[in-house]
């Protein structure tokens, strides 16, 4: 079934772009079949229920939202976790070049599943350096695929620290510690926000006359 060339292409590449993030084997033209055929089997069975368009409708598009909804939740978390585990891929990193060994093999080297989206990240970059494609070109080319900030301010200042010729392995370790720092800082501040507001509503329910 070819029911994806009824949605713009724009949706298609925000789909694309989506599941790049995601464990999910699919492409985006399979993922909007999915989510069309889930949707009119939904619609199908209200119309068989209520007997009403209307509502039946409500639920196709409800049910096509559930879709969307799931696969934006499911990429925030993926990036919530990509940026817990950077400072730790960092780190291998930068072990791995004082080993000896240099930025392409230090990537594979470091391209572990339990740090997900960076996996795929520092194969594909590794491979294109391995083809032959410059070391900057190759990290601007898969920046643009990255809507992760933390993950973009490092491989900026990778590729600052490149073209000053620092050295890479202390620039990355330096880098991991300074997103250690900030982890915990954040959780902290979120405990806090979390323990205010647990406060201000005992405070409503319980102290209010």
């Amino acid at each position: 079934m070819k029911f994806y060339k009824i949605f713009p292409k724009g949706y298609l590449e925000y789909i694309r772009e989506s599941l790049e993030y995601t464990n999910l084997k699919i492409d985006e033209k399979s993922f909007v079949n999915f989510q069309l055929f889930f949707s009119l089997t939904f619609f199908a069975i209200s119309l068989f229920i209520f007997k009403n368009f209307i509502i039946s409708f409500i639920v196709f598009a409800s049910a096509f939202l559930f879709i969307i909804l799931l696969l934006y939740l499911t990429v925030e978390n993926s990036k919530k976790y990509v940026e817990s585990v950077l400072p730790d891929a960092l780190s291998l990193i930068s072990s791995n070049l004082k080993s000896g060994l240099n930025l392409e093999q230090a990537l594979i080297a470091s391209a572990r599943k339990e740090f997900g989206l960076l996996e795929k990240l520092f194969k594909r970059i590794a491979r294109e350096i391995y083809s032959g494609i410059s070391v900057e070109e190759s990290i601007n080319r898969n920046l643009r695929k990255i809507k992760i900030e933390s993950v973009r301010r490092v491989f900026d200042l990778l590729l600052e620290g490149l073209q000053k010729g620092s050295k890479i392995s202390d620039l990355l370790f330096d880098l991991s510690e300074d997103l250690r720092q900030r982890n915990a800082l954040k959780k902290e501040m979120n405990a806090v926000t979390s323990m205010y507001f647990i406060f201000i509503f005992f405070s409503v329910a319980f102290g209010a006359p």
